[in-house]
């Protein structure tokens, strides 16, 4: 069973079982709080020097709302990511109940991704210079040509276990974030990738990495 699939099950159970509304999850999101340094790093990088472009991209196997509800109750809404990437979700008809749907509806990835996400099909796309399209899907690796033309560093953030398939197209001079004990720096340790890999445990870790 895939996260978005679990995610919707769960939901759906809220709604009819325990008298749940999308304004009453909402309500709890309110209470999610982002670190306050990393918070103020995130708007920092959406003013860089002239000289330097940031592009800053959440891909998630998440969903659209909760994703926009985090980043809206701590004042992130305004153009910080320019883009965000997860699974969609569809309003009930009376607007009380939600439906979580899955980005892709399948993919040829070998790296044990779920059917509905493809972090590296994902990435692809972006490094490409082109907007991630769910319905033009590709699945032939991006060369270091075509990536080096658009970006001179990548630094990718992660945790999860489908966090290890985007991994595998980075080049040496690209940087992966792997939180420490968790899947991905696992599987970085039994696999290794070209990129430079620094572990994180704290939010504190995490902004110091970016920084440098």
């Amino acid at each position: 069973m895939g996260w978005p699939i679990f995610m919707d099950h769960c939901m759906q159970r809220s709604f009819s079982h325990h008298g749940e509304t999308v304004s009453s999850i909402q309500q709890r999101f309110a209470e999610i709080r982002m670190d306050n340094e990393l918070r103020e790093l995130l708007i920092h990088c959406s003013s860089p020097p002239r000289d330097i472009e940031i592009r800053k991209v959440i891909i998630s196997d998440a969903n659209e709302w909760f994703i926009k509800w985090i980043l809206e109750h701590n004042q992130l809404s305004n153009n910080v990511f320019d883009e965000i990437i997860t699974n969609p979700v569809e309003l009930s008809p009376s607007s009380s109940g939600m439906k979580i749907l899955p980005l892709l509806s399948g993919h040829n990835c070998s790296y044990g991704c779920h059917s509905n996400i493809c972090k590296r099909i994902i990435l692809e796309s972006i490094v490409s210079g082109d907007r991630f399209d769910p319905n033009k899907t590709v699945d032939s690796p991006v060369s270091v040509e075509i990536k080096s033309r658009y970006y001179d560093r990548i630094v990718y953030v992660g945790d999860g276990n489908n966090d290890y398939c985007p991994t595998t197209i980075l080049r040496a001079e690209d940087v992966v974030l792997a939180r420490e004990g968790y899947s991905l720096e696992k599987r970085l340790k039994e696999k290794a990738v070209p990129a430079r890999i620094l572990s994180w445990s704290t939010h504190s870790d995490l902004v110091h990495h970016l920084k440098s």
